[in-house]
């Protein structure tokens, strides 16, 4: 039987190991920790459950809800709707709901009537046709000004990257946008052909194309986020390996690859490599070495997230839905906080509410430096102004990451091809991970299915 060996037991090693696996492939899985799942880690602690990594997932991840059926986890899924998941982000001294569709936009006090007809004027500006990449935050400031962007898409993107929208790539991060302007001319006159584009397309009985579903659900487990990949850990048993770190792979002359781990070498047709950016560019320095100085050069923000607990008395506002999110200019120091216990049952004890908080990233990347005290003070004062939290909470964690999650560049999709092309000689090494093309778990789970599948392909 033909082998693969997996390099890294994160979100998309593990998944890209279990389907090789159910492929009938002959598959180990190298992870050089002890512990298998990379950045999803779950806390549970006297009655309160604390994510240190990703806190959910939406259910249009198909692969996503594929996996959790395929894993038996259909009994321990929790679900959110979206519908009624309220978000907010605190401006001017209260927090107000994020807008939601063009209704919302109009009667929203985030933006000033200014701003308001910046937006009804967006169909009007010249586009910009050029197919070079450019930041996100000069693309939103051309077409609808500062005050969305410092407003609703700053705050947006620190929730989301915990980063700087002027230094991401527009056509990495949000393509959709760079896709309506370059091919449509705009966002308003992108989304009025993609919809018209949408109702032909229902009606059209040729089209065979199956649509990505909405997603109605947030969703996570009973136990947390660690339920998958402890899941997926003791389905492949005997095929893990963990405190294996890969010290070296080589091309053999005849095809397949010798991957040297922990002193011993072992011969594969196949390699996938799902570590970070900065493990995966150790590894390819001598088979790919342009596409390595690259993705070692990507870089990743300081983050913290901090998991607090409050008796339900000392928070003055409801706290119903999903949290809220903070412009840099507006007194707080946070980016802003999911509120655990408003979204999954068993997030804390009774009478009491819990709290995501995230502090840093690359709008604060001085904030990784201060010490858990005094972390935590800034954050109580923040909660005081923002959700009106008072007291001493019940219970406090900070959870560090020194490098949280990968930023794409300006010019990152055009570098991520030129790393493909660099691999098409060496047939049988794929590449798999968050840095690459999509951060979220859904994004990691279906890649490393799709690249499980190609490398089935490849072997038979």
């Amino acid at each position: 039987m033909k082998k693969v060996i997996v390099v890294g037991a994160g979100v998309s090693g593990l998944t890209a190991g279990y389907w090789l696996m159910r492929n009938g492939l002959d598959v180990e899985v190298f992870e050089k920790e002890e512990r298998v799942g990379g950045a999803v880690q779950t806390l549970r602690e006297n009655g309160y459950l604390f994510e240190k990594g990703p806190n959910s997932f939406l259910d249009n991840g198909v692969e996503t809800m594929e996996l959790c059926r395929e894993l038996h986890l259909e009994n321990e899924l929790l679900k959110q709707s979206t519908r009624s998941n309220a978000r907010y982000i605190y401006l001017n001294g209260e927090l107000h709901n994020v807008p939601m569709g063009p209704g919302g936009l109009i009667k929203t006090k985030l933006l000033s009537g200014k701003a308001k007809r910046g937006l009804l004027l967006e169909i009007f500006r010249s586009a910009n046709r050029s197919r070079e990449d450019e930041s996100l935050a000069s693309f939103v400031r051309r077409r609808l000004g500062d005050e969305i962007l410092n407003n609703l898409v700053t705050p947006f993107v620190s929730g989301v990257y915990a980063g700087d929208p002027e230094k991401l790539s527009l056509r990495g991060t949000f393509s959709i946008l760079y896709d309506l302007e370059r091919d449509h001319g705009g966002l308003m006159r992108g989304g009025i052909a993609r919809l018209f584009g949408r109702k032909k397309a229902a009606k059209d009985a040729k089209s065979g194309e199956e649509k990505k579903p909405r997603a109605r659900n947030l969703c996570s487990f009973v136990d947390g986020m660690e339920t998958n990949t402890q899941a997926i850990a003791r389905a492949l048993d005997h095929r893990l390996r963990l405190q294996a770190p890969v010290s070296h792979i080589r091309k053999m002359p005849d095809g397949g690859y010798v991957v040297d781990s922990a002193g011993e070498s072992i011969e594969a047709q196949a390699v996938v490599l799902a570590a970070p950016s900065y493990g995966a560019a150790a590894l390819l320095e001598a088979l790919a070495p342009k596409s390595a100085d690259y993705i070692k050069s990507i870089p990743y923000n300081a983050l913290a997230v901090v998991g607090m607990g409050y008796p339900r008395e000392s928070i003055q506002h409801e706290c119903n839905g999903f949290g809220f999110l903070s412009p840099r200019n507006q007194g707080v120091r946070i980016l802003g906080s999911i509120w655990n216990s408003s979204l999954f049952v068993r997030r804390a004890p009774g009478g009491y509410r819990s709290f995501s908080v995230f502090i840093g990233g690359g709008l604060d990347p001085a904030a990784i430096q201060l010490s858990d005290e005094e972390m935590i003070s800034q954050i109580r004062i923040d909660l005081g102004k923002t959700v009106g939290a008072s007291g001493e909470p019940d219970v406090a964690h900070v959870f560090r990451w020194e490098r949280a999650i990968p930023q794409y560049p300006i010019g990152h999709v055009e570098r991520i091809e030129d790393l493909r092309r660099e691999l098409e000689p060496l047939p049988g090494l794929f590449c798999i991970g968050n840095y690459l093309d999509g951060v979220s778990t859904n994004d990691c789970i279906r890649k490393a299915k799709k690249t499980a599948e190609e490398v089935a392909r490849f072997l038979t």
